[in-house]
């Protein structure tokens, strides 16, 4: 019996292994590059989408139960203790604090290195036509029209169906409900609120241990889907916008140190530690592009190896997957300064501080919905600032599938920032490395 408890701790670790993990996603990336040129490698890449397809599907069927169970048994428990509008004013002042400031960075990098400036005569010509292209076509037009203005924030906050919200991915009407639902539950007599918490709790660990199965097929799934996405996107427009991934990239590195920083201090671990403790989400949401998708390994990153407090973990964390969109406020504040630059639209001090808030304000707007209906949001900021915004949603739609591995590991290693700030580490727990 030993043996084969043996035998399947070390299958375990094997499948857990983080070189294997990395080992899987550098195969993908080379079969999606070689899938331009080669035959074998573009009938591989076809051959394994799909199955990428279905475990990306497999990780988003317990997010949304995840997210309900969480912030139901996390805010019953919050409004059943009296210091509730502590911690939520505390929630919403800093998750606030967090993007704004990564607004100002986005900003102040990008008019430093200038994204939109000093390109080559061939990344002009290429831009240009795609720009010509998208002006014509107007197909993104559409798309911007159909979302445009901050009232679309509140049309698609309140669910008529909640199930059909749950069907069709719309996690902000998912949050509201688990919000209202919480704060219900918290007012609940004591007997009564003990046990839908109870209840809560229990599907929250028994999907969670469902993500921990999911988990082992980790390698396979992060290869299916890395070569697929690569292997189907046109280089020949990311090679222009090769400057702007450059500059998300760079700004994304200053975020995601920043974060490291932000965890050291809140927990009292070193950087690498408070690195090491979240590899898995950072992995998951590198090969996913999914923040929920790397929700679960985030909130038990930090809670069993950061310690830090668990009852707010299971709060803030959801809600920041939600909410606290620091990829998209990155991809915005590029995005802004490049069309600027691109366009030759100078843009004021005043500006600039608008823009700040905008791309905020677009970012929050944009909570729960699609990646392409996310992207075209932009004209929000877009729109108070005079620049067109049309045309720049099909370059950025062109480069998402480049950018958006890099953005949305450093959106949760930022939410996971940010909720270590927040919540802190459990009253009388000792900072992990100090136990060895």
């Amino acid at each position: 019996m030993s043996d084969q408890t043996n035998q399947k701790s070390i299958v375990v670790r094997i499948l857990k292994s983080p070189f294997l993990i990395v080992g899987a996603m550098a195969a993908g990336v080379i079969v999606g590059i070689l899938a331009q040129d080669q035959e074998w490698a573009a009938n591989t890449a076809i051959l394994v989408a799909p199955v990428g397809q279905v475990y990306l599907n497999l990780l988003r069927m317990t997010i949304f139960p995840i997210l309900i169970s969480a912030i139901v048994t996390s805010i019953g428990q919050i409004f059943g203790d009296s210091e509730a509008q502590r911690y939520l004013t505390r929630i919403i002042v800093y998750s606030l604090l967090f993007l704004i400031i990564t607004s100002v960075v986005a900003l102040l990098v990008s008019l430093v290195v200038r994204p939109g400036g000093g390109l080559s005569q061939e990344a002009q010509i290429t831009l240009g036509r795609a720009l010509t292209a998208a002006d014509q076509s107007g197909e993104s037009r559409t798309l911007i029209q159909e979302r445009q203005g901050i009232y679309s924030f509140f049309e698609q906050m309140i669910p008529q169906n909640i199930f059909e919200s749950m069907g069709s991915g719309a996690s902000l009407q998912i949050l509201f409900f688990s919000v209202l639902l919480g704060v219900a539950t918290g007012f609940l007599n004591e007997e009564q609120r003990r046990h839908m918490l109870g209840v809560t709790d229990a599907l929250f660990k028994a999907f969670f241990t469902i993500i921990e199965w999911i988990m082992y097929l980790l390698p396979l799934g992060l290869f299916c889907l890395l070569a697929g996405q690569i292997a189907s996107t046109g280089l020949e427009v990311i090679f222009a916008m090769a400057k702007f991934v450059l500059v998300v990239y760079g700004v994304s590195l200053v975020i995601f140190i920043a974060s490291a920083v932000v965890i050291s201090i809140s927990v009292g671990v070193s950087i690498f530690k408070a690195i090491g403790a979240l590899r898995e989400s950072l992995l998951i949401a590198f090969g996913t592009q999914s923040t929920f998708a790397s929700m679960p390994a985030a909130i038990e990153g930090l809670t069993t190896e950061l310690g830090v407090d668990e009852e707010l973990v299971h709060l803030v964390t959801p809600l920041g997957a939600v909410i606290n969109r620091f990829s998209m406020v990155v991809l915005y504040g590029v995005a802004t300064v490049f069309a600027a630059q691109l366009y030759n639209i100078p843009l004021s001090v005043g500006q600039m501080i608008v823009a700040a808030a905008l791309v905020v304000l677009a970012a929050i707007a944009g909570a729960g919905t699609p990646g392409i209906v996310s992207l075209a949001m932009i004209s929000i900021v877009f729109g108070p600032l005079g620049l067109p915004s049309t045309a720049i949603v099909v370059l950025l739609l062109a480069v998402n599938a480049v950018v958006e591995p890099v953005t949305t590991l450093t959106n949760i290693f930022a939410v996971s920032a940010a909720t270590a700030f927040i919540a802190g580490p459990r009253k009388g727990s000792v900072p992990v490395e100090a136990t060895g």
